[in-house]
C-alpha cells in the first residue's frame, strides 16, 4: 500500500494519503517523510521537516502559565461549588461574623439575612463563617505558596531544559 505525506508548509498540519494515486490537496505539498511524533515540527518548502525550539522566555512564559493554570484549577475546586456573587461576599460575610463575636450587638445585616433565610441562629452562622474562612486561608496560603515556590524555580531557571524539568503537581 503507497503512503504519499503531504503537508501544508510553515504548519505542522499534515494529512496522509493511501491511495495509489495520491492527490495533494489545494495548499499543501509533498513530503519527503512523515512529521516526526516527537517534538514540534513545521512543514518546509522543499518537503522537509524543520523542528521549532522555543526560546528560554518562551519556555518560561508557558511554564509560569502552566503554574498560574494550576493553582486557578486547584482552586477552583472549591469556589466551583458555589455560585460567584457568593464567593465574593466571603470576605465580608467574615468580617460581619467576627464583627458579631467581638460585639453582639454590631451591625451585620449579611449575615441577619443569611441566619433569617437558613433559620438558624446567628451566633451559630458566625461560627461556621470563621471555621470556613480560615480553612480557606490555609488551603489558599498552601496553594499560593506553592505556586510561589514554582515561580520561583522558574526564575532561577537558566535553560530550556531547567524550565521543562520543574513539575507542576498537587
Amino acid at each position: 500500500m503507497s503512503r504519499t505525506i503531504f503537508a501544508k508548509p510553515d504548519t505542522n498540519e499534515q494529512t496522509i494519503d493511501l491511495r495509489e494515486s495520491p492527490v495533494c490537496p489545494d495548499g499543501f505539498i509533498k513530503m519527503q517523510a512523515e512529521r516526526p511524533e516527537q517534538g514540534d515540527y513545521i512543514a518546509q518548502a522543499d518537503g522537509t521537516w524543520l523542528e521549532v525550539v522555543a526560546s528560554l522566555d518562551e519556555t518560561k512564559a508557558a511554564k509560569l502559565k502552566e503554574i498560574n493554570d494550576w493553582a486557578d484549577q486547584t482552586l477552583s475546586k472549591i469556589t466551583s461549588a458555589y455560585p460567584h456573587h457568593e464567593v465574593v461576599s466571603w470576605d465580608k460575610q467574615e468580617a460581619e461574623a467576627r464583627k458579631f463575636l467581638l460585639d453582639s450587638g454590631a451591625y451585620t445585616p449579611l449575615l441577619d439575612a443569611l441566619a433569617a433565610a437558613r433559620g438558624i441562629d446567628k451566633a451559630e452562622l458566625c461560627q461556621r463563617v470563621v471555621v470556613k474562612a480560615e480553612l480557606f486561608q490555609q488551603l489558599t496560603g498552601q496553594v499560593f505558596g506553592q505556586r510561589q515556590k514554582l515561580e520561583d524555580l522558574l526564575d532561577q531557571a537558566d535553560s530550556v531544559e531547567a524550565v521543562e524539568a520543574i513539575e507542576v503537581t498537587q
